[in-house]
């Protein structure tokens, strides 16, 4: 937004124009929007792998929004149902959803859904819907001919109109178990956006995009972020006329480009949340100033109170001893972790391996996880199987394979001669989930070679393997379902479903004191 026009020698003009700005913002209306985006079901402010107080959640949103005196209206964009121990208690236990009771107290306007709220299926997705007094925005998502929220809403705060289109990322099928999204439809963000706003712009002073979906593009330089899919496309939707905000998430990647569009985008588990400002002069012009803010404000007591019964029914149950393992498994290092052969690598193997005959079996992990020490708890587990992927097994041929193999050695780079992290794997969004770690065939990775040629050796059962072949494969749903750009898998056969996770497996493992073959499958070199 041009606020002054600059000229040389004129500089009376520009005082005079600065000070009108300046009377102008003093004396303007002003609402707030209060947005929050992939609080992972960290409604309270307990961090459930350390089990200490963190500066995060809902409770301590709390305490800020009974200190705003403007009118303000807030809204949550999505990736709320999934991603702590307090939502999997609730939901294993059947407690009325913690999440939508947060909502309520917060007085939520409004509500966007993210990739991963569809992970539990339609009917808990619908619990959710049914238990809040929010409004669902949600426009490009269709069912049974019917979008599956309102594609357009207004609130009117002091005479002025302020319009939301609330949106998620077309992406969702690349990732999502076939049975938990059938019957939707999920068409591209922009698009959609874009042809509500050709019909409606003109009702509405301010127009707002909330969208769960991040930038495909540097939102300064606009230089390609990631790979060229729909699953982010804010800069696409920041380009259509009328869009005066787009409130994103997603990429977990703080934001703020204060321009026309103002974009913005806060951290993950609440650790931020975005605040933006609505500005009226005398002439009905609007400014709008967003703002990040650290979520270091006092806990609400009487909030969290609310939940207490089930937060103790959590740290109880986090703090069950499962057993013993002979071996220490403990993680420091994510890149450790990925490029040598952990024990933790080769447990999840067979846990695997113990709920299915594949050929090869396919490992990844969470980004940062503590993993385990000898003693284990369930506190432990759940800190290093954070996500609910179920297992498959799948018949695959192996040329099909071996793109695979060569797509997770991008991970690498070697820099002033030491191994390390291939950006795309950190920027916008750290990604460490998208590499996979092979057990069940010899392999070797040359990081010296270019990406693409880096796979030097892979035998499977003394013989290398064979492109024009097929091979079975166990892997979690989230790969085999393409999820991290891996495409070759969709085209796979699926055998069958799985219906555990690696977390209810560790449980069963460790409990029954079962053993298991340390085995060293990867070679690493540079």
């Amino acid at each position: 937004m041009k606020l002054v026009d600059f000229k040389p020698f004129n500089k009376l003009k520009i005082i005079e124009n600065f000070l009108i700005l300046l009377g102008s913002q003093i004396y303007m209306s002003i609402i707030k929007i209060i947005y929050t985006s992939d609080i992972h079901g960290h409604i309270l402010a307990s961090d459930y792998t350390s089990n200490q107080r963190a500066s995060l959640g809902l409770s301590r949103l709390s305490s800020y929004l009974q200190t705003i005196k403007e009118p303000f209206i807030y809204i949550d964009n999505g990736d709320i149902l999934q991603g702590s121990p307090l939502v999997d208690v609730s939901r294993q236990k059947a407690y009325k959803n913690p999440c939508a009771t947060a909502l309520n107290i917060l007085g939520a306007r409004y509500v966007t859904l993210g990739n991963h709220d569809f992970n539990y299926g339609l009917e808990y997705l619908k619990n959710y819907l049914d238990s809040l007094d929010a409004t669902l925005l949600c426009a490009n998502v269709y069912q049974a001919g019917q979008p599956l929220g309102e594609t357009f809403a207004v609130s009117t705060i002091n005479g002025i109109r302020v319009g939301f289109i609330g949106l998620v990322t077309a992406y969702v099928p690349q990732w999502e178990q076939p049975n938990h999204i059938q019957g939707l439809t999920f068409l591209s963000a922009a698009e959609t956006a874009r042809e509500i706003i050709r019909v409606h712009r003109h009702e509405v002073d301010v127009l707002v995009i909330v969208y769960h979906g991040g930038f495909e593009t540097h939102p300064v330089t606009l230089e390609p972020i990631g790979r060229e899919t729909i699953e982010n496309e804010a800069m696409a939707i920041a380009a259509i006329e009328g869009v005066d905000a787009v409130l994103t998430g997603h990429q977990h990647m703080p934001t703020l480009i204060q321009q026309h569009p103002l974009l913005i985008q806060p951290a993950f588990n609440g650790r931020q949340f975005g605040v933006v400002e609505i500005h009226q002069n005398d002439n009905r012009k609007f400014h709008l100033k967003g703002e990040l803010f650290d979520n270091t404000f006092p806990v609400d007591e009487a909030f969290e109170r609310k939940f207490n019964e089930l937060e103790v029914a959590t740290q109880q149950w986090l703090d069950k001893p499962i057993g013993e393992v002979r071996l220490d498994m403990t993680v420091s290092d994510p890149l450790a972790l990925r490029s040598a052969n952990h024990p933790l690598t080769a447990f999840c193997h067979s846990l695997q391996r113990r709920v299915s005959d594949a050929d090869i079996s396919v490992v990844s992990f969470p980004n940062q996880i503590p993993g385990f020490h000898q003693t284990v708890t369930v506190r432990d587990l759940a800190a290093t199987f954070i996500y609910d992927n179920t297992l498959c097994e799948i018949k695959i041929r192996g040329e099909q394979l071996l793109l695979a193999m060569e797509q997770t050695a991008s991970y690498f780079k070697v820099q002033d001669n030491q191994l390390n992290i291939n950006e795309a794997f950190l920027y916008p969004k750290v990604e460490h989930y998208n590499y996979d770690l092979y057990d069940g065939l010899d392999y070797t990775i040359d990081v010296s070679k270019p990406q693409g040629q880096r796979i030097t050796a892979c035998v499977i059962q003394g013989h290398p393997l064979n492109p024009e072949a097929y091979y079975t494969v166990v892997l979690n749903n989230y790969r085999a379902n393409g999820g991290g750009d891996y495409l070759m898998f969709q085209s796979a056969e699926l055998i069958k479903n799985i219906d555990t996770t690696l977390f209810q497996l560790a449980i069963d493992a460790i409990s029954s004191k079962a053993s298991f073959t340390n085995h060293l499958p990867l070679t690493l070199l540079w």
